[in-house]
C-alpha cells in the first residue's frame, strides 16, 4: 500500500495502535539485515509522525531476515521478503 493509503486507514479505522514491522531478505549479514530493517520502519515512523499520528501510538519493530514471506536460504535475494508492513489497530 502506499503512505495515502496507510494514512486514510489509519483516520477513518481511529487507530488505537499502528504496528510497523521492517524486513529483509536473506541476502547480506545477519547485522546488515538488522540494520536495514530497522532502518524501513523507522522511516515509516517518521512519515506518519510528520502526517500527524501520535508516536503513543506507533509500536516499531525489525525481524531482519525473520519471517520471510518466501523461504530462501542464507545468501538468496528475493525482492518479496524486502518490505514493511503496517498493522493498523
Amino acid at each position: 500500500k502506499t503512505m495515502a493509503a496507510i494514512f486514510s486507514a489509519i483516520k477513518h479505522r481511529k487507530a488505537v495502535l499502528i504496528s510497523i514491522s521492517g524486513h529483509t531478505d536473506a541476502s547480506g549479514s545477519d547485522k546488515m539485515n538488522e540494520k536495514l530493517a530497522r532502518n524501513r520502519s523507522q522511516s515509516i515512523s517518521e512519515q506518519l509522525i510528520q502526517k500527524g499520528v501520535d508516536t503513543g501510538r506507533l509500536a516499531v519493530t525489525s525481524h531482519g531476515k525473520g519471517n520471510q514471506l518466501v523461504i530462501t536460504p542464507d545468501g538468496v535475494s528475493e525482492p518479496l521478503n524486502r518490505r514493511v508492513e503496517v498493522i493498523v489497530h
